[in-house]
């Protein structure tokens, strides 16, 4: 622990044991002359306040106005540096900003030196409303000699006026050291111990003694108690940190039997005279095989201002497996293997610390440790008034196991340090208000964390999404203005994002067919021609149809399936626009192209162009490969080898993921995005690229060992996705959010823990629906999947913001329901939007002989289903599809040995056409062109 300069013992130093366990009582750091020193403040409201302020960047005009500082920002990025002051040193400070901004967005403030510059550690950000004048405040540090200030409003156009800033000196509670034992002793679990099973998962408890217990999985030692217990509050401005005694701890404890289990009830009196009711219980549950149920209860008869107020929490590992561990997972900010949590490898500063984590950061209220093929899920409900805590291995107590549990006060943004067990602030527990919290405990048999996660899900189910969240006519309307009328397109043209100029206009081919299925759809869905509005006397289906034609014809020819701009990439686009044969070779080149890059154990090395600098993102993993590089290069080779029909790069790319299937076996999903985020993250991406390589492998082979690879998979990317969200967020949009990665781009900014960027929850949920369509049993993918897709929709810019409407904003500010970034296209959302609405795919394909050597496969747009009941043999087989779209031709391709096709319309009165090409003998199989659903009849060659 740290030195502390000022320390003091309170009145409670009578209740800690002498010599024994070491619980320091402290007064405030700040001297009290310290903390009356004036507080700094610029009163913009005064004309010459603004003198020294320059619009220096991003600014159309900056002013003083009779509110304060005027600034009229006219881009992304704007920002004005002001004169030299004198502000506070040598005190921790909060800096206090008085302002209305026009858009919602993030205020950042920048403290910086004479012979510095502004940067992001010095630095504090707030989250301000739009059209609302509000007062918030963010801690900071010693100012360090700053005395320039830089002042950054939300980004894009906009004004913004500033009242007033305020620094002035921060109360600062330090944590008591505590250097002491953290494990419990097994003696004291003596003869009054009973036991609470629930199948293999058993708490043995101690009567006569408080909160004193152990957890065991067939017999096996998993987690215990503390031997002690302590708290913190404050009276009369400072704090008063108690820890009972072995005597105190057996003292006024009554034990009651319940129906399953026991219920703790025990009175103490505080050193100010304050009496405390706590009250614990915890029986085997019911209806949940294995799970150990269990709530606290805390009152006290005066008002008291805490500081620290444990509730349950344990220490595992202690006395079995220790330190070491297979994995741990505490979705929304850790995914680990047997390394310590809140490390620097994924993202550095203050904000790796995430012991104490803002509770908008986590995805869901659980926590688990794997060691030694055997887990321990800790849970509990998510409510405003708790923190969750999670150390792996323990470094507060030395305990040589891990610590998980919860506590009071609450965690949420500027309520604390990072990782500091005091807040800034304490919070007043009312006298005679109970303070309940509910949590549970189970103990099982795993191999990695998906084993607790999926147990976990058994009991708590992903969420059932709720339709009724979206206007359908309102996204397909957004959708369209997306497409036809925001800055990601210039004439035929379109960008994958507007962003500062970095993203270029080009062809692109997957545009054409969402432009097309937009327009077959607004008047199925009896879309109001009128309220969408014209433009020069078009309606918007006549629009979108003439925009597809013009985007098609900027297509260079051969290039149909190469040309893109949605995250969701498949070789579709030669399947509306023709082109076949081009396409496939160029595929099957591009195949072979990847696939030298596999190596034979199924990996994809990275490599840094500046090897050891701070752009070289795999300095910090201990390997030169991860799960999502190298998932992302199996599931590229072949899909695209599956598309081009050549069977030997199939059998090639099938042998290295069988390989890397190996390689990875219960890894973790991670090192997708190494073009701005470390190797070593943990990753969203990772686990979509390979749940699509190995459903890919699945329909292709059906063996059942790529099915388990894929649901192994699914699970590793449920921890990204909130399936519960805090009290404290402001709005309604959040479940089903996803979390892109736990870590930071380039390791310090944007941290996107807490921070849910869609298009990469959308890209998994492409890979969940593909996985429902051949594991129908397991409906939770799809669940998951519509959630997911719902949200992107609720994501996406309203008509409220006329240059982005219908895109697609890069994050979502959940606090602030904000929506920020890069805007990207509308077909990131449109694809699993479509699988939403119609259970349709622009891009299928379906192997009809799976269990013959010469294979037929057939790949076209919409939906395949195999016709049974007797019509198949081994010499034909039989397949209706519904195409994609039917108001133009889509092509079928059959790959393999086939003697004759036949196509039967199953409308007679659309339009049917049998446009019949052959490829070539290298590849053999055909091309039918067809514009209806149909009959497809298929007779293999006979030897």
């Amino acid at each position: 622990m740290k030195s502390r300069k000022h320390l003091a013992l309170s009145s409670c130093l009578n209740y800690c044991p002498a010599l024994g366990i070491l619980v320091l009582f402290f007064l405030l750091i700040n001297a009290h002359g310290e903390l009356q020193q004036s507080a700094f403040q610029i009163d913009f409201i005064k004309s010459s306040a603004v003198n020294g302020w320059r619009p220096t960047h991003d600014i159309a005009e900056l002013k003083q106005h009779d509110q304060g500082l005027w600034i009229e920002s006219n881009g992304t990025d704007p920002y004005s540096i002001g004169p030299t002051y004198l502000l506070p040193q040598d005190t921790p400070v909060w800096i206090e900003v008085r302002l209305k901004s026009s858009i919602s967005g993030s205020f950042q403030v920048f403290y910086f030196g004479p012979h510095s510059g502004p940067t992001e550690e010095q630095s504090v950000r707030m989250n301000v409303p739009a059209e609302k004048w509000i007062t918030i405040k963010a801690p900071a540090p010693d100012l360090n000699d700053a005395n320039r200030l830089r002042l950054d409003p939300p980004s894009g156009p906009g004004i913004t006026l500033i009242e007033s800033i305020r620094i002035y000196p921060r109360l600062s509670y330090p944590e008591p050291d505590l250097e002491i034992s953290g494990t419990s002793n097994l003696s004291i679990l003596d003869s009054d111990v009973v036991e609470i099973r629930n199948s293999q998962t058993s708490m043995r408890l101690a009567l006569n003694r408080w909160n004193t217990w152990n957890l065991n999985h067939n017999h096996l030692a998993m987690a215990e108690s503390p031997s002690f217990y302590w708290m913190g509050y404050v009276m009369d401005g400072k704090p008063v940190w108690v820890q009972w005694t072995e005597t105190e701890m057996r003292s006024r404890v009554t034990s009651t039997r319940l129906e399953n289990g026991w219920r703790q009830i025990k009175k103490w009196e505080d050193p100010d005279g304050a009496l405390w009711t706590f009250s614990r219980s915890i029986q085997a549950s019911e209806d949940h095989d294995e799970w150990l149920d269990g709530e606290w209860k805390i009152s006290v008869d005066a008002d008291r201002q805490v500081l620290f107020l444990p509730m349950e929490f344990g220490f595992l590992g202690t006395r079995s497996f220790g330190s070491i561990k297979q994995q741990a997972i505490f979705p929304g900010l850790e995914y680990l293997g047997n390394e310590p949590s809140s490390s620097e490898k994924d993202l550095t500063g203050p904000e790796a610390e995430r012991r104490i984590p803002d509770q908008l950061k986590i995805t869901y209220p659980m926590q688990a440790i794997v060691a030694d093929d055997a887990f321990v899920i800790f849970s509990w409900d998510t409510q405003p008034d708790l923190s969750a805590w999670f150390d792996s291995p323990d470094r507060w107590f030395g305990s040589d196991g891990h610590v998980m549990g919860a506590f009071f006060p609450g965690t949420k943004e500027q309520t604390r340090s990072p990782g500091s067990l005091v807040p800034y602030e304490p919070v007043q527990l009312q006298a005679n208000k109970t303070l309940a919290s509910a949590f549970r405990w189970k103990a099982g048999a795993g191999e990695s964390v998906v084993d607790a996660l999926k147990s976990y899900h058994q009991r708590f189910p992903f969420p059932d999404p709720d339709p009724e969240r979206i206007d359908l006519l309102e996204y397909l309307q957004f959708a369209v203005a997306g497409w036809l009328d925001s800055e990601i397109r210039e004439g035929a043209l379109y960008r994958h994002a507007n962003w500062m100029g970095r993203f270029q206009p080009g062809p692109a081919a997957d545009v054409y067919f969402y432009l097309q299925w937009l327009a077959d759809n607004l008047g199925k869905a009896g879309f109001d021609l009128e309220k969408a509005g014209n433009r020069n006397g078009e309606t918007n289906i006549e629009r979108l149809k003439s925009q597809a034609e013009k985007v098609a014809a900027t297509i260079p020819q051969g290039k149909e399936s190469q040309t893109y701009v949605s995250h969701i990439r498949t070789p579709a686009g030669a399947l509306f626009l023709g082109n076949i044969q081009p396409n496939l070779e160029a595929s099957r080149r591009r195949a072979k192209a990847i696939l030298a890059r596999i190596n034979p154990d199924g990996t994809v090395l990275y490599s840094s162009s500046a090897p050891g600098s701070e752009k070289d993102y795999g300095k910090t993993h201990w390997t030169n490969h991860a799960s999502g590089l190298s998932g992302l290069h199996l599931q590229q080779a072949l899909e695209l080898a599956i598309f081009s029909g050549d069977q030997d790069v199939i059998e090639n790319v099938l042998d290295k993921l069988d390989q890397g299937i190996k390689t990875y076996k219960n890894a973790i999903p991670r090192g997708a995005q190494t073009w701005e985020v470390p190797l070593h993250t943990p990753d969203i991406l990772a686990s979509a690229h390979w749940v699509s390589a190995c459903v890919d492998a699945y329909k292709y082979t059906h063996e059942v060992r790529y099915l388990e690879a894929a649901r192994y998979w699914a699970w590793t990317g449920a921890p990204f996705v909130y399936q519960q969200i805090s009290d404290e967020a402001v709005g309604p949009v959040g479940l089903y959010s996803s979390i892109p990665v736990f870590g930071a781009t380039s390791w310090v900014a944007p941290v996107w823990i807490g921070l849910p960027v869609q298009w990469c929850g959308l890209v998994y949920a492409e890979s969940l629906y593909r996985l429902a369509e051949v594991d129908p049993d397991s409906v939770e993918w799809k669940k998951m999947a519509d959630g997911i897709t719902l949200t992107g929709a609720e994501h996406t810019w309203t008509d409220s913001d006329d240059r982005r409407v219908g895109l697609l904003p890069d994050f979502f500010n959940l606090r602030m329901q904000l929506r920020d970034g890069p805007a990207i296209n509308p077909g990131t959302l449109q694809a699993p939007m479509i699988r939403f609405l119609e259970d349709k795919s622009f891009y299928t394909w379906k192997r009809l002989n799976t269990e013959e050597l010469d294979p037929i496969v057939v790949i076209t747009t919409g939906n395949i289903s195999q016709i049974q009941a007797g019509l198949e043999t081994q010499e034909s087989y039989t397949v209706q599809i519904n195409p994609f779209l039917t108001s133009v031709p889509s092509r079928v391709i059959i790959h393999g040995d086939v003697q004759s096709i036949n196509w039967t319309a199953e409308d007679q009165a659309g339009l049917n056409i049998h446009q019949i090409e052959s490829l070539p003998p290298s590849t053999p199989g055909w091309v039918l062109t067809i514009q209806n659903q149909g009959i497809l009849k298929i007779n293999r060659d006979q030897p």
